[in-house]
């Protein structure tokens, strides 16, 4: 087995970023229904919250190199982060 690293923040209700040693991504939905883009790709997961349970479901992979799509992640994640500053 290989050494995996990750870690997992949440910075608003229904929204993580999930930090890999591959990759980031950003999470968006709530307990039982999640969106998931990032430098792997997008996914859906859809689960049967306490019972461990859970399908996914990879989405057409995107044509945008990984530099541009990581580009894109950190930039929502940045404008979460300020758009929770500015409701305070």
């Amino acid at each position: 087995m290989g050494l995996r690293f990750r870690k997992t923040f949440r910075l608003a209700p229904g929204v993580k970023v999930n930090i890999g040693s591959k990759s980031v991504s950003a999470s968006f939905g709530r307990q039982g229904a999640w969106y998931t883009t990032g430098t792997a790709g997008r996914r859906i997961t859809l689960g049967l919250p306490g019972t461990g349970l859970s399908w996914t479901s990879a989405l057409a992979p995107s044509r945008l190199p990984a530099f541009i799509r990581l580009t894109l992640v950190l930039g929502a994640i940045l404008g979460v982060i300020i758009a929770g500053y500015c409701w305070r």
